[in-house]
């Protein structure tokens, strides 16, 4: 899947003429200092001009940024993986 700026997808619906948004295709841009940005979607990354960078070729700031972003903005570019579950009991230490 390659890079899609345009997230809102719509069709018509032929009965009224009217349109209907059908997809959406979310995406989260994010950027360090002066490096380029680097943009989420599809729980893919994508550099500026569209490419996609492989896991091993993310820059090491990006994992910080990721897990800044909050789960709703997490689920909707496809890193649902990155979510932490809040409802998760706290693991108990042993008790001496």
């Amino acid at each position: 899947m390659a890079l899609n700026l345009s997230p809102h997808n719509f069709s018509v619906n032929p009965e009224t003429n009217q349109p209907v948004l059908t997809r959406i295709q979310a995406y989260v841009r994010v950027r360090e200092g002066d490096s380029p940005p680097l943009f989420l979607q599809g729980g893919q990354v994508y550099s500026e001009g569209g490419p996609l960078i492989p896991a091993e070729d993310w820059p090491d700031w990006l994992e910080g940024h990721i897990k800044r972003l909050s789960p709703l903005a997490l689920e909707e570019c496809g890193f649902r993986d990155w979510v932490q579950n809040l409802n998760k009991p706290l693991e108990q230490k042993p008790k001496k």
